[in-house]
């Protein structure tokens, strides 16, 4: 048994390779005793002494001053220290660095019922092998060995009588299979050369066809749904928004659908808030049904705290990837990469968005051609499988255990890449059950607030509807089309001298723009069709980062924001939202975006 240095030394892989070893582990679950608990921000740490097959507190962990962490959720039953308790041993990757932790944490009631669950797993774990043992064979198991060392003493000692004719035996089976794939073998040789000689006569025959005019070279891609075209954007937005209205009954105004149309052009989290029935999550999945695109919903937990939430994580008891919703909308995604996904994430900020969604912000940095990839596990991981592969196929030995792995790990390799025709967007509720978005996370974010619409604007918009509606539901718009190719020069943004002006005044306020503006800025106008406007950039990316006090030089500098900036290019919405924010923020002289 290694000592608490030695174990310590350890990296968190091998640690869990030899607490596996050391406790005869095959099902992943380890039971224990409760040593300690610490408080954290995702929820309660605990600390548990693993106890051996007949009750005893294994003697590496004696030494040791804590034990495995394990990490529930606060709103879970509360459990003590010194609580018997049972969960799924696994590896634990936080800041890159790998531990052993527990995981799936549940409570025994008492230490007869954690005994009678190690007994049953022994009991398991010996019937798989095909071998029977009573409580008179678990009494001899110490817990200072191996399990593995010790259960093969016991085997031999029971085969001895019958190892010989045992091992004579196999070999005359693996000397027959042997036999038999070398003979399919050569069966499957000639099958290919006769396959490969029709294939080259097919080929043939096929260009002859193709040269008289018979075959066309095009290749037609079946699809479920017709491609929709469209001659202009703006013909694209008034379809979608008459569809909205008159096929599924969601009345938002045409300006509106126009900026979630807009954001969708370009690679920044979008964010609809505001308050509970505004048609928050209704509007990504309505517009989705118009364009033929995918709107796959994912449910944010209260109890989220990081990205493991969100991507999963590598079991490496079981040698698989256990994965969450929000990552299998990303594999069908780039399987689907002509169609445009849309990844809602509802109400968003019932959790802290940076705990789990830390990874993710780093996406929405485009640079042109190029995918994020996200880190989801050691990348020797996969290797070490397929180098076993091939071992034993060099060997002519069974590796029909691996398929299932490998395939697996073709789904969710250790680096993945978002796929370009994945838009990602979430809803805010505005209320006192939500978590503050951060400055970090408002900079990678497109704004959008909906409100309820008034009975006069309703009349308005609806008198503005087209009389035939062109989108039944059944066409697609290809992710292409949102795609952006190539970034306009800095010189020829038209809006950069504006919003550079607005970095002044607000700086004079105290508060800086970030410089990643220009690059969306910058997406937003690379398309020759372009319809955004300084109102809806202002509206969208400025006066979201406003939460400064009310006075003096500030209230100054916002003055002449309005005067100079908003009134003299036309930004109506801007200014009324402007206003709105002073307004509500009169009695403490401060003026933020967010409501109270």
């Amino acid at each position: 048994m290694k000592t608490k240095d030695e174990y310590e030394q350890l990296s968190g892989e091998k640690q869990l390779e030899y607490i596996t070893e050391l406790l005869g582990i095959k099902n992943g679950k380890v039971g224990g005793k409760v040593r300690a608990t610490a408080k954290s921000t995702g929820g309660e740490i605990l600390f548990v002494v693993p106890y051996d097959f007949q009750g005893n507190p294994v003697r590496l962990f004696r030494d040791l001053p804590d034990g495995i962490p394990a990490r529930v959720s606060s709103e879970k039953d509360s459990i003590l220290q010194n609580d018997y308790v049972q969960g799924d041993l696994g590896i634990h990757t936080r800041f890159r660095k790998e531990e052993v932790q527990l995981f799936n944490i549940k409570k025994m009631e008492s230490f007869e019922e954690l005994k009678k669950e190690l007994f049953d797993s022994l009991r398991e774990i010996w019937q798989r092998e095909g071998f029977v043992f009573g409580e008179k064979e678990i009494a001899k198991f110490d817990g200072e060995t191996k399990f593995g060392e010790w259960v093969s003493k016991e085997v031999a000692y029971k085969l001895k009588d019958s190892y010989e004719n045992f091992i004579r035996e196999k070999m005359e089976k693996q000397e027959k299979k042997l036999h038999d794939l070398q003979e399919g073998i050569h069966r499957l040789e000639a099958r290919q050369q006769e396959a490969q000689e029709a294939l080259t006569y097919l080929e043939k025959e096929y260009q002859r066809y193709i040269d008289l005019g018979i075959f066309s070279e095009k290749k037609e891609k079946p699809d479920e749904k017709e491609m929709y075209d469209y001659a202009t954007y703006g013909q694209l937005a008034k379809d979608v928004w008459s569809y909205l209205w008159k096929e599924k009954n969601l009345y938002y105004e045409k300006s509106t659908v126009e900026q979630f149309l807009n954001a969708l052009r370009t690679r920044q989290l979008i964010l609809l808030w505001g308050r509970p029935g505004t048609g928050k999550t209704s509007l990504p999945r309505g517009v989705a049904k118009a364009l033929g695109a995918m709107c796959v919903r994912v449910q944010v937990q209260s109890n989220w705290t990081d990205n493991q939430d969100l991507l999963g994580f590598y079991n490496i008891v079981d040698k698989r990837y256990i994965s969450t919703q929000f990552l299998d909308a990303l594999v069908e995604a780039r399987k689907d990469s002509d169609r445009l996904y849309l990844i809602l994430l509802d109400e968003m900020n019932l959790s802290n968005v940076e705990y789990y969604f830390s990874e993710m912000l780093n996406a929405f940095t485009w640079e042109e051609n190029k995918a994020y990839t996200l880190h989801l596990y050691s990348s020797k991981l996969w290797e070490n499988a397929q180098k076993e592969q091939k071992d034993l196929e060099a060997q002519q030995k069974d590796f029909s255990h691996l398929v299932a792995i490998l395939a697996d790990m073709a789904d969710y390799p250790p680096e993945f890449a978002i796929p370009n025709n994945v838009r990602f967007v979430g809803t805010l509720n505005a209320d006192a059950t939500t978590k503050t978005i951060s400055p970090k996370v408002i900079d990678r974010s497109a704004l959008i607030e909906l409100g309820t619409i008034s009975g006069e604007t309703k009349r308005r918009e609806e008198e503005a509807l087209p009389d035939t509606v062109s989108l039944d539901g059944n066409l697609q718009v290809p992710a292409c089309r949102f795609e952006i190719q190539k970034l306009p020069p800095q010189e020829d943004n038209p809006i950069k001298p504006i919003l550079e002006e607005i970095r002044e005044l607000l700086k004079e306020a105290g508060l800086s723009v970030s410089n990643r503006l220009d690059s969306y800025t910058a997406q937003w106008l690379g398309w020759e069709d372009n319809h955004v406007t300084v109102d809806e950039i202002v509206l969208e990316k400025i006066l979201p980062i406003l939460d400064l006090e009310y006075t003096g030089k500030k209230k100054e500098a916002l003055k002449r924001l309005k005067d100079e900036i908003l009134e003299k290019h036309d930004c109506r919405k801007s200014l009324a939202k402007l206003k709105a924010m002073e307004e509500q923020g009169k009695d403490d002289n401060r003026i933020r975006y967010w409501e109270n």
